[in-house]
Order: structure tokens, then sequence, then C-alpha cells
């Protein structure tokens, strides 16, 4: 018997399981070598008690697999170079008419002789596998056709499929229903159309087909593909019973296909022409697939789902299609369905979402709708409505900010010690700091608690923030100690202390120049140079403690002295 190519006993050798093999000791060239047929058949006994983890029974299917392999890679390459050999006289030629009417011939000749070599070294390997599963006891059965079935379906490899069903023992195994089932599950997973009409051809009559022909459906309406969906619900309505149709879970397919925007594989499953099926299909649940369809902002399904089931429209909510930002979603919900009017803890839901989310179009849809759209609960008339506020301002959405504080008058954003103010302060959300200063100065009152708002900007070195806050007279800039210009030069922020250092009221010597001694200790030597330059700070406080822990700094020092 000859050897199996080198090339591919080593892609045989990656399809085995990794775990069964590669933590075994095996490696290399003897992993190799031990899948070589000859080597197998004649040392077998040595190898398995030198490794004896190896399991020998994967070898079986690995032959089945080595034929899709060489079928779908490796003896496409060897075929071209031997047809490249063949035909190096007419490939010399690159002009782009030179080809001769014999020329042509012969190609074609050579393509036809290509395929017909391949399918025949392909089902060589097979059946040199199918002998080896027979000849060693070792190896089962019924786990090679098993896995070189699957294999096969996977690899979109027709005339191994053919080959394996064309053999009638194979149909005798205990485990045939079992390898067919999950060989149509990977033939739709993978969208080998072929491969699937070509095994439910072959499925055995009289068997309970249902979970085998749900799992395919599952694949494929995942994937949308929309022609092995038709292929299978065809026959499912034409060789499934009653029985076996209410035994699939249609319902979980349902939600599939509309969490995925298919319209038609939706519809498939929600109708079809064999009336016991439909009066099946009546008492389907379709609310699941609700949730999924208004998330994914898939407007033709919510119709299909309204169609095929009018009560569906009670449980339509808002809230999904703001949490997938699809303002097309909002608008037909508000617009185009008849009597459908939301619930107010389903719109405020929803618009809290939007703002926290910044989905200005949504949010304006809500709060200010056009005057055509039916009455729905509006957010002005939430007892709270300042959490909407809060939610924009925390997650720095200044549109946002903008649309509530005009189209809610009566919301005042000095709620909780002017929290928002506070929150963008500190955490360098300008342009709604200077959107609540100036739309309500009179209620927002920057100097809260102690001025806050200065202390945590400036120590996080948020320029711009301090610039604006310092052009209010309410705000102290020395507060508590001169906090402000402490922290900042203790940070490191030289824009934040210069400007200070310009701000009337600002001591940089307060705390025995605690702001040189800090930028000092941390070594920020520009904001040493501001404060040395300035000429208030004290250089020999606290013993000079700035020019101890700036020794290699001490000449810059000395230049400002």
């Amino acid at each position: 018997m000859d050897r199996l190519p080198f090339e591919l006993v080593e892609r045989i050798a990656v399809f085995l399981h990794p775990e069964q093999i590669w933590r075994s000791n095996i490696c290399s060239s003897i992993s190799f070598a031990v899948l070589n047929i000859e080597t197998w058949c004649h040392e077998r006994s040595r190898i398995e008690s030198e490794f004896e983890s190896v399991n020998w029974q994967r070898l079986g299917p690995a032959f089945m697999a080595a034929a899709i392999i060489v079928r779908g890679h490796g003896f496409d390459m060897r075929m071209q170079e031997q047809l490249m050999g063949a035909n190096a006289s007419i490939d010399a030629d690159t002009g782009p008419h030179s080809y001769t009417e014999d020329d042509l011939g012969e190609i074609h000749y050579q393509d036809t002789l290509e395929q017909q070599l391949r399918t025949e070294v392909a089902v060589t390997l097979v059946e040199e596998a199918l002998f080896l599963a027979h000849a060693f006891k070792p190896l089962d059965w019924g786990v090679n056709t098993f896995y070189a079935l699957r294999w096969a379906a996977a690899a979109n490899a027709r005339d191994i499929v053919s080959f394996l069903l064309d053999k009638r023992e194979l149909h005798e195994l205990a485990s045939f229903q079992s390898a067919m089932a999950q060989a149509l599950q990977l033939a739709a997973a993978y969208e080998n159309l072929e491969i699937v009409e070509l095994l439910l051809a072959a499925f055995p009559l009289g068997t309970d087909a249902s979970q085998a022909l749900e799992g395919a459906l599952f694949y494929a309406a995942e994937r949308n593909l929309e022609e092995i969906v038709t292929v299978l619900m065809e026959f499912i309505d034409l060789r499934c019973s009653l029985l076996e149709r209410a035994a699939m879970n249609f319902t979980e397919l349902l939600r599939i296909a509309c969490a995925h925007g298919n319209a038609r594989i939706a519809r498939q499953f929600l109708s079809l022409p064999n009336s016991d099926i439909k009066t099946l299909r009546q008492n389907l649940e379709v609310y699941p697939s609700i949730l999924w369809t208004v998330f994914g902002g898939h407007v033709d399904i919510i119709d299909l789902l309204i169609e095929f089931h009018p009560a569906t429209k009670s449980s339509l909510t808002l809230l999904p299609a703001v949490k997938g930002n699809h303002i097309k979603m909002v608008k037909h919900l508000f617009f185009n369905i008849p009597n459908l009017v939301f619930g107010e803890r389903d719109v405020h839901a929803a618009f809290l979402e939007a703002c926290t989310m910044g989905y200005l179009d949504i949010a304006s849809q809500i709060l200010i709708p056009p005057e055509s759209t039916r009455p729905h609960p509006n957010p002005k008339s939430h007892e709270n409505p300042e959490k909407f506020l809060l939610e924009a301002c925390e997650n720095n959405h200044p549109s946002l900010v903008d649309l509530l504080l005009m189209h809610m008058p009566t919301l005042s954003a000095s709620f909780d010690n002017n929290t928002c103010l506070r929150h963008a302060a500190s955490n360098g959300h300008t342009e709604i700091v200077r959107l609540l200063l100036d739309c309500q100065q009179d209620a927002v009152d920057p100097s809260c608690l102690n001025n806050i708002c200065l202390r945590n900007a400036a120590e996080r070195g948020y320029v711009e923030i301090v610039e604006r806050l310092l052009q209010d007279s309410r705000v102290d800039a020395d507060a508590q100690g001169n906090a402000a210009i402490r922290f900042s030069a203790e940070r490191g922020h030289a824009h934040v202390v210069e400007l200070l250092l310009k701000t009337r009221g600002v001591d940089p010597a307060a705390d025995d120049s605690f702001a040189l001694r800090a930028a000092a200790r941390n070594r920020h030597l520009r904001v040493v140079e501001l404060l040395i330059r300035d000429g208030r700070s004290n250089v020999s406080a606290r013993e000079g403690y700035a020019l101890k822990h700036l020794e290699d700094m001490g000449a810059a020092l000395l230049d400002f002295m």
C-alpha cells in the first residue's frame, strides 16, 4: 500500500482533536508517521505501547477527512503543478488572443481530466478509510461514518457525501440517523445548499427529524440563508407529521429571524400553505420576538408581526427602540401604528435612556413631538424631571442639556446643591458648565459648598472651566485657604496656576508657600518658575523646603530668585 503524501499526513494530523493528540507525547514527524497508512499497519503494536494516550478511534475518521482535504486543498495544488508541466507550451504565450482551437481543446481536456482525477482520488481515499475501519478492531465503524459525513457536509464535498450515502451498510448503523442530523446542521451552517438537498433526499423515512431540522433551521435563520430555510420548510411541510412540527421550537426560530432582521424568513415561520401547520402556528408565541425586533429597528418585521397577530400591538414598547438608537423605529411607532399609545412609565424610561446615551433626535421626538402625533405621556409631566438633566450632565451631552433647559422651563438646575454643575466642573465638561451658567445664571450657584466647583476644576487642570467660573462674581478664588492654587500647583497644572496668579484675592504664599513647596516636591519646574517670578512665595519657607527637594534644579531656582 502506498504511503500518503507527507503534506496530506500533516493536514490529517491538524484535523485530529488537539486535546486527544497534541496533549500526548506524539510530536513533529512522529505524529505524521503514526498517521501514515503503511506505518500504522506494520508498526501499530509498537506505537500503541510507546504512546498509550493516543485515541486510535480518531484515526479512521482522520482518513475520511483526508479525502475531503485532498479534494479541496492539497490535491488542487498538486494537479496544478502537473498540468503546468503538461501545458508549458500553452502557458508560455501570454498574448490576449494567441490560443488556437487545438489549444483550447487541450485546456478543456485537461480541466475535465483534473476534475475526474480529483473525484477518483477522493473516492479512493474514502474507500481506503472504509477498509481500515473494517480491518482493525480498535476502530468503530459507526464513529468513522459519523465524523466522515460531518466533515464532508461541512466541506461542501458533494461527491464524498454521495459516496457515503450510497453505501447501504451505512444506513443500517444505529448512529446513521444521528450522523445525518449533525451533517444536515453543518451543511446549513456552512451555507452548503446542495448538500442540504442531498441529505434531505436521503433522510430515513419514518424517523423523527424534528430535532435535526430545527437545528438546521436555527443555523440558516441565524445566517440569513433564505434558500436553505425555504428548502427545509418545504421538507417539513411535505414529510413531517403534526407531532414532529409541534416538537419544533418555532417561537425561538422566529425570534432569531426577527433579531437578524430577515422579514422573508420570519414570514416563512409565521405562515405555511398546509392547513394543519397553520392551525398549529396560531398558538405560536410571537411576544419574545417583539423586543428583539424593536431593538433591532426592523420596521418591516413589526408590521409583519402585527399582520399575523394583531394582539402584538399591545406588547409594543418604546424603550427597546431607544436602546437600539433607531429613530426610524421610534417615528414608526409614534406615527404609523393605529391606536398605539405608550404607557407613562415606558415613555419616561425611554426618554431617560435617550438623555443618558445622548440620542438628541430621539429625545426631541419624545419631548416635542409634532402636532400630528397621537397624544402620548410627555416627560415634562414627570414628577422628578431633574433626573433627565442629571443623566445628560453626568454623561457629557451638552446638546441634551440645551434641549432640556430650553423646553422644560420649570426645570431648575440648582437641585441637590447644584449637583449638575458640580459634576460637570469636576469632570471637565466645559460646554455643560457654560450652558448651566449662561441659561440659569440666577438659579445655579457656582460658589456652592465652599466653591467646590473651582477647587475640583483647578485640582484637575480644567483651565477653561476655571476661567469661566472666575468670571462669575459669586466665586471666591481664595476660598478655603487658597485651595484652588494650592491644589493646582501640587498637581503641576501650570496654566491654571498662571490664571489664578492673575486673579484678585489669590495668595500663593498661603500656608507657608504651600503651593511652591508642593510644586517643588513633585518636580513641577514650570509651576515653580511661575510662583518664583510672581514674587509673593517664599523660597526659604519651612527651612528651604523647596530647595532641598530640588537639588538637581537648584541652579534654575537661583536664576528666578
